[in-house]
Formats: C-alpha cells, sequence, structure tokens
C-alpha cells in the first residue's frame, strides 16, 4: 500500500487535549464539538473505506462510535459515550452499513475488536496494510495471512462495502494523479539536467536548445492526453 496515498497510520492526542472548558470531556450529547480534532486525527478521510472529507465535496464526515452506543451505554459508566478515543471519522455511507454492529470484545473497555474473523480493526491501534491492500486497479484486497483464522479484512470489506464503485473509483483516481505527478516531475528533471549540462558546457547551447524543445514537445502531447 503506496505511503499515505491510501489508509495512511493514525494517532491520538493526550487526553486533555480534548477536554472542553470544564476540564472534562464534552458531553455525550455534545460529542460533535470534538469534530475538528476527531477529523484532523484521521487526516480528514473515512477510516473504513478512505475517502476523504475533499473527495465527497467537502462534506461534513460523520462521527462514529467505534464500540457502539447501543452496545456500550450501559457500560463502563457510559464512557465510551463521549470518550474522543471511541469517536472516529465515518463518512455517511459507512457510518450507516457499520451502524450497531458491533463482534468484538463487550467485558473489557479495550478488549479485542474482532473475534473468530468477523469485527473492525481499530486503526489506531493495528496497521490496516497488516490486513488489506489496495491494488492499482483501486479494489482493497485482503492480505494473505495464513493461518489466521482471526482475519476481519474479509469481514469489514464485504459488511461495509469497500469496493462499492464509487470508492473503487477515488482510491484508482489517487493512483492516476501520483502517476501523472511523478511524470510531469520527471520531465521538469530532464529540461533540469539539460540546462545544467549547458552551464557546464557538456552541451553547447543549440543542441541544449534541440533537446529542451523535444522535452517540450513530449511534455505538450503527455499533458493534451492525460
Amino acid at each position: 500500500m503506496p505511503n499515505n496515498l491510501h489508509f495512511p497510520s493514525l494517532s491520538r492526542l493526550d487526553e486533555e487535549s480534548y477536554y472542553c472548558q470544564t476540564g472534562d470531556f464534552y458531553a455525550a450529547s455534545n460529542y460533535q464539538s470534538n469534530y475538528d480534532m476527531i477529523a484532523r486525527d484521521c487526516k480528514y478521510r473515512c477510516v473504513y473505506c478512505d475517502a476523504t472529507e475533499k473527495e465527497c465535496g467537502g462534506e461534513r464526515f460523520s462521527l462514529d462510535h467505534f464500540r457502539p452506543r447501543d452496545v456500550f451505554a450501559s457500560k463502563f459508566n457510559g464512557i465510551l459515550l463521549k470518550h474522543p478515543y471511541n469517536l472516529h471519522l465515518s463518512c455517511q455511507k459507512c457510518n450507516v452499513l457499520k451502524s450497531k454492529d458491533w463482534q468484538g470484545c463487550e467485558v473489557l473497555i479495550n478488549g479485542p475488536t474482532y473475534l473468530g474473523g468477523k469485527g473492525y480493526i481499530d486503526r489506531f491501534e493495528q496497521e490496516l496494510s497488516t490486513f488489506m491492500n489496495v491494488d492499482i486497479d483501486g479494489r482493497i484486497r485482503v492480505q494473505l495471512q495464513p493461518e489466521n483464522d482471526n482475519d476481519p479484512a474479509e469481514y469489514m470489506i464485504q459488511r461495509l462495502h469497500l469496493n462499492r464503485p464509487n470508492r473503487v473509483y477515488l482510491r484508482k483516481k489517487r493512483h492516476v494523479n501520483k502517476l501523472v505527478n511523478d511524470i510531469e516531475s520527471l520531465f521538469s528533471t530532464c529540461t533540469k539536467e539539460i540546462l545544467e549540462h549547458c552551464e557546464n558546457n557538456r552541451i553547447g547551447p543549440t543542441e541544449g536548445i534541440t533537446i529542451i524543445g523535444q522535452v517540450e514537445k513530449l511534455r505538450d502531447e503527455f499533458l493534451a492526453i492525460r
């Protein structure tokens, strides 16, 4: 999985960073006040399908209770209703598809998030690239892990429809854009090297101008078909 192109590593700030003015977490009825900080934690991407807010027209996503409200509201003094570490950024579709589904441990506050190959990977605890990768065609595929019958990747892909057409298109578009940028950078590097050769008298100015003209012609042809 290309570095930061898809599913980048995520991390949290210290708990105190999420406190409101009273020195505590925002109330469960006001957890949306944490939106900006949670969105930054998640790098403004859905933690499940990896779409960015920008790719979805700039529309704000949802704050998903990773350990669902319906399951954990009465557990652990209700702390998971408002604790920011239990809030993950999710696009509307993934949030609806996940809903109150929970296949992990319910008796421990930080218990396993998947059991028997069913459940969800906590992106703040484990790297998604250990379980799945994104191919150049934009589709998410399971990373084969021999003798691991507790891998939840296939469950997540199917339950959340992670390979729905729009998301495959967005991920594939990232690959294409990266390729375009790499090629444009190559053209710029070629032009720079030719100018350096001219300055160091490795080639004459006439030859240099001719080569640069050829490079620029190729660049124009590339830009015309991109």
